[in-house]
């Protein structure tokens, strides 16, 4: 985990009106939205909706989860995503959500100098020459791969102790960095399509190309095909094998310690079964540990944590964030297109 940011700079209501808002360029745009700087913050996004039907309250409540965090992972949930913030209103009607700006060190040059979002495509795809710096012509070690790995397990334990649905764990919503051992930190982007188990998304999610729960309800995505997912995220991560399914032999790349390996196994075999009995999230972080004894069965299900929503109740005050003081460069000067899934 990386170190605690240095300043506070999101402590504000819950609900902000957009004419109060200066906007500065615009960074990205993509399907359901674009997203600006704030012109007068430079570690501050508005995400704008362009599509009809988002649903308020389902944003709501995502705004109001950190708050009933406890500390540790109410600070593991600002570090490791671009939660949204607070929700944003234009003359009544549901705009978007402030959230954070993804912090520079998950945007790498490319061959031709074009800024990328460093997507975990680019761990899980042989590298290509015109990736430029986003992976080291030496490739990413076996431990930075385990970080990465293990980091969003964790993150992930965090959303499902609160029956959050991710829904969309894919190569594609979720940023690393660091090419040395012990520096890998990660980046969980397009956080308004988690949902809360049970309830609607604010916008309907698509998930992608190959990286689906093939026994997935007709209803959607749930905890269960969250794990799977994780399965897929872990595995091809650390075989660097885009498409490889749980009953696949599981070979990692070179590094990855034998102990490690026999645990990561026991998991891959048991992600194969049936709905219901895939490994938590819990399971993946232990295997991934250094410990010298580890113990791998199924912890039980416990009852969920209640989350608390009341629709427009006013401008709550969000617990304070921290993140780095500003270096006053602006590395990303035009919309950073990512590479697409085949990362070619």
């Amino acid at each position: 985990m990386t170190q605690p940011f240095a300043q506070p700079w999101w402590a504000g209501p819950s609900d902000v009106e957009e004419s109060t808002l200066h906007f500065g360029a615009e960074l990205g745009s993509g399907g359901q939205g674009r997203v600006l700087r704030i012109a007068d913050h430079p570690n501050l996004v508005f995400k704008q909706y362009k599509v009809r039907g988002a649903d308020l309250h389902a944003l709501g409540l995502l705004v109001d989860i950190p708050a009933q965090l406890p500390p540790a992972e109410r600070e593991r949930l600002y570090q490791q995503s671009c939660w949204p913030l607070a929700r944003v209103f234009n003359k009544g009607q549901l705009s978007g959500f402030l959230m954070r700006q993804i912090p520079d060190q998950f945007f790498a040059a490319n061959s031709a100098g074009d800024m990328k979002l460093r997507q975990l495509q680019f761990l899980v795809y042989p590298r290509k020459s015109f990736w430029g710096d986003i992976v080291p012509v030496t490739g990413v070690n076996a431990q930075t791969r385990i970080s990465v790995a293990s980091q969003f397990a964790q993150l992930l334990g965090v959303l499902h102790s609160r029956a959050l649905v991710v829904g969309d764990v894919s190569m594609n919503n979720v940023l690393w960095s660091g090419t040395d051992a012990g520096t890998a930190s990660i980046c969980l982007i397009d956080c308004d399509g988690i949902r809360r188990l049970g309830s609607r998304p604010v916008l309907p999610q698509a998930d992608t190309l190959d990286w689906n729960d093939p026994l997935q309800s007709p209803s959607g995505s749930d905890l269960d095909s969250d794990r799977y997912k994780l399965a897929l995220l872990v595995a091809r991560v650390l075989t660097m094998s885009p498409y490889l399914r749980p009953g696949d032999s599981l070979r990692p790349v070179p590094g990855i310690p034998d102990r490690t390996t026999q645990r990561l196994d026991a998991l891959w075999r048991q992600a194969a079964g049936a709905h219901g009995v895939r490994p938590v999230a819990s399971q993946w972080v232990m295997a991934l540990s250094d410990r010298d004894e580890i113990v791998l069965p199924r912890p039980p299900v416990r009852p969920v944590p209640s989350l608390k929503y009341q629709p427009l109740d006013g401008p709550g005050v969000r617990p304070a964030i921290q993140l780095p003081p500003s270096s006053g460069s602006d590395p990303v000067t035009k919309p950073p297109s990512a590479l697409p899934a085949s990362a070619q």
